[in-house]
């Protein structure tokens, strides 16, 4: 039944959609994925019998590296049994650090051989602009499921594994609600009567964590995204068109304001890992933060029970919806000198021997049928709620509009910037993504 669940979650998710030391940017000949105009001479050195290798990986997932060096150890003994002596060169910025620092390494012919990235949000322009080595031919492809393989192929082109699919919205703590016999509410004035209710009981409603950019701006695809499945369906194209703006979905800062005049102190002395520490140690009753913290969130509290609900935005049902999308993927560069061993590496992701172990204790979602791992308690109930077509695909926001909105919300939620002056932020956002075209 587990295995139907994660493939259902899979199908829902159709056309979804939320980093080392460089090297010269030069390209193997003996990779099948390079071009002819990209080829250089191999700077690799052979030691004894064994051929030695540096891969510079970048990774902007830091609470995951404890799992990601684990799975690394065991693709260098791999390596080792085919004669290479490789040596993996871990770097792993923060979330909204990667983006910055692709764009510097990629400039200055200093690209990492490996690098995760947001098949939403960066891969489209990565992709434009030639970062990707082609992998359409790598084995693992074949293993993908075919909605997931899409959120990774641009015009025909499959140019990276998909690791992280989120179902998101808030995460709310099921030992609280329990104890005080509270229901999940599914309009805005449902939750203004719960949050009432909470402070009666001394329960603080939110955790707020305004300290990385990235965490205010998960309010962006929530809110917009959930407007645009009962407000204007073609939101998207009109803004493309320069048609529209921002300020038809002004309600967003409804449930902003709301969440933060109820919740946690100082949240800009407040970071991800801190947010997720407050929330496992009941903190507050919610979170407006994805399942992607689990690990961090146990990590403070094995014991808390907790899972992922529809966050409300207006006062219409039919909009408090599961956010489904993918976030997460890890690719190769086009200019990597060790092609052929960066895609072995890629392919390792979803070997047999390894790959159950790697997604379950990163605490993903299944993306190929040779898994088979048991999915966690959060995802069955965000998976019910998708089966009862309570979700939605992640919305295709730009990502330099997405960028715009970390300072953008941050200064709104201090007080330093309007609603007027955000919905024009994100405009002039997405006008320069347009014109860029």
């Amino acid at each position: 039944m587990k295995k139907l669940i994660a493939l259902l979650i899979i199908v829902i998710m159709a056309a979804s959609l939320f980093v080392g030391c460089g090297n010269n940017q030069t390209t193997d000949t003996s990779t099948d994925t390079a071009t002819a105009d990209d080829a250089a001479t191999d700077d690799t050195v052979v030691s004894g019998d064994m051929e030695v290798v540096e891969l510079n990986v970048l990774i902007g997932q830091p609470r995951f590296r404890a799992q990601y060096e684990a799975f690394f150890d065991k693709f260098i003994e791999k390596m080792a049994g085919e004669g290479i002596d490789l040596t993996i060169n871990l770097e792993m910025p923060g979330d909204d650090e990667v983006t910055t620092i692709l764009q510097t390494r990629f400039a200055s012919n200093n690209s990492p051989d490996v690098f995760n990235f947001h098949p939403t949000n960066n891969a489209p322009i990565f992709f434009r602009a030639g970062w990707f080595a082609d992998l359409s031919d790598q084995p693992f492809v074949a293993d993908l499921w075919d909605d997931v393989r899409d959120s990774v192929t641009f015009d025909g082109q499959t140019v990276g594994v998909p690791l992280e699919s989120a179902q998101w919205g808030m995460l709310y703590n099921q030992d609280i609600f329990d104890e005080h016999d509270w229901e999940l509410p599914s309009t805005l004035s449902e939750m203004e009567d719960l949050i009432a209710e909470m402070e009666a009981a001394g329960v603080t409603p939110f955790v707020l964590s305004y300290g990385e950019g990235w965490l205010p701006q998960l309010l962006l695809p929530l809110t917009v995204g959930s407007l645009i499945q009962t407000e204007n369906p073609d939101f998207i194209e009109q803004m493309n068109a320069g048609e529209t703006s921002f300020a038809e979905f002004r309600q967003m800062f409804d449930i902003m304001d709301l969440s933060n005049a109820h919740g946690t102190p100082n949240p800009f002395e407040v970071g991800a890992d801190q947010g997720a520490a407050d929330f496992a140690n009941g903190a507050a009753a919610m979170y407006i933060q994805g399942p992607w913290m689990a690990d961090s969130i146990l990590s403070v509290n094995p014991d808390i029970r907790f899972s992922v609900a529809p966050l409300p935005v207006d006062n219409n049902p039919d909009g408090t919806l599961i956010n489904v999308g993918f976030s997460n993927a890890l690719g190769v560069s086009a200019f990597s000198e060790h092609q052929e061993i960066a895609a072995k590496l890629i392919n390792f992701v979803l070997d047999p021997s390894v790959t159950n172990e790697l997604f379950e204790s990163l605490g993903f979602n299944p993306v190929s049928a040779v898994q088979t791992f048991d999915v966690h308690p959060w995802q069955v109930e965000s998976s019910a709620l998708i089966a009862a077509g309570r979700s939605y695909n992640d919305t295709l926001i730009p990502g330099p509009v997405r960028t715009a909105s970390e300072s953008a919300f941050q200064s709104y939620f201090a007080g330093t910037m309007n609603q007027d002056e955000v919905i024009a932020a994100l405009d002039q956002a997405w006008a320069d993504y347009i014109a860029q075209q």
